[in-house]
């Protein structure tokens, strides 16, 4: 068979690579919480493994298929997140040994394959192929200190080391490892607990003294969001933000942790922090939708001002707030509309399709509508 290119295996690595999260231009060996004579090796290990978690992404958008069937979205997912998060697995679980001149990673196949449960990830067989193709060696050992025929599966002991030939960099990317995977942030809402997404995108700026994570959303500047975005979803955002800026001035805008599987991002407009707020856009590879809460009590008001909206907005609209016999919602509100009704929930949230330009001035109609309440 002739040599394929995986298009939908290449397209989701290129996501996660464009996804990736600069080094911290600030973060110094002196930040880390290492003894003096470590830092330097520990933070020179930190830049490897940045630059490492961007090659895995590379290798991954390159990579050509000569037998078998497409994979689905799903399986891609998988296939690229693996050798990242048995990455931090295994600083998470492996111990930092010193034998014979060399330093390497030892652990135990049960520690790392529970360590990996907490994040997603299944059988590390093929996550240790991928990553001996960036410069790793894993040894698999049975329960006496054996070499082990039978690979990952079969064995009791991984010894793993980085670029064999080069000890100072063996050394450095490990140290980096240990160091790095355990200060992870953690979010007590999930089941996973660790924020994996940020390793994901080798976003290390949590290293940095006095950083902090406030769930639902994370420190960051608009220009990171918005590099990944296509010129065409680009270009309604900054639409979108200058109205804002200039009719709403009091709601600031926060971002929560990235999606690199889509280049999904949700970015709230509140007079809070830590708030999910009333107006939230949700962008992605297929470009920019929006969400609108909207209260019961608003409803007869918004009725009011429907016929203000283009005609085919008033049907997107009524379209969406309809409801969708979620049970909850309690008394209905019957709402004529040309030759047909609407059937309106109490709490008529609303969220778009993926605007179009156009639709904008339908857009700023409804935030104004919902921030005057």
């Amino acid at each position: 068979m002739d040599t394929k290119l995986i298009p939908m295996l290449t397209k989701r690595a290129q996501n996660y690579h464009i996804c990736l999260a600069d080094l911290p231009p600030n973060l110094k060996p002196t930040h880390l919480q290492v003894p003096a004579d470590q830092q330097n090796i520990t933070f020179t290990g930190l830049h490897s493994l940045h630059t490492l978690i961007g090659v895995i992404y590379d290798h991954f958008s390159r990579l050509v298929q000569t037998s078998g069937r497409l994979p689905n979205e799903e399986y891609c997912y998988r296939v690229i997140e693996a050798p990242v998060k048995l990455l931090w697995a295994l600083g998470m679980a492996g111990k930092l040994i010193l034998t014979k001149d060399w330093w390497e990673l030892q652990v135990s196949k049960e520690d790392l394959d529970a360590v990996l449960k907490r994040c997603g990830a299944k059988d590390a067989s093929g996550a240790f192929e991928a990553l001996e193709l960036v410069g790793f060696q894993a040894t698999y050992l049975d329960s006496q200190g054996i070499a082990c025929s039978g690979g990952y599966k079969k064995s009791n002991l991984i010894v793993v080391k980085y670029k064999v030939n080069q000890s100072a960099e063996n050394e450095a990317l490990l140290r980096a490892l240990v160091y790095i995977a355990p200060r992870l942030p953690t979010n007590k809402n999930t089941k996973k607990s660790f924020i994996v997404e940020l390793f994901l995108r080798a976003d290390f700026r949590f290293l940095l003294p006095g950083y902090r994570i406030r769930m639902p959303h994370f420190p960051t500047d608009e220009a990171e969001v918005t590099r990944t975005f296509d010129p065409n979803t680009l270009a309604i955002w900054r639409e979108i933000t200058t109205f804002m800026s200039n009719h709403h001035p009091d709601y600031r805008l926060y971002f929560r942790i990235p999606r690199p599987r889509s280049r999904g991002w949700v970015a709230d407009y509140s007079l809070k922090d830590n708030d999910y707020g009333s107006i939230s856009f949700f962008i992605d590879e297929n470009g920019l939708s929006l969400r609108i809460v909207f209260s019961g009590d608003k409803v007869p008001q918004l009725l009011d001002h429907v016929s203000e909206l283009s005609p085919d907005f008033q049907e997107i609209y009524l379209h969406d707030v309809r409801c969708k016999d979620c049970v909850r919602c309690g008394k209905h509100i019957f709402y004529p509309h040309g030759d047909h009704v609407h059937r309106l929930c109490k709490s008529p949230w609303f969220a778009s399709p993926f605007l179009k330009t156009e639709d904008l001035p339908d857009i700023e109609r409804l935030i104004d509508w919902r921030l005057a309440n």
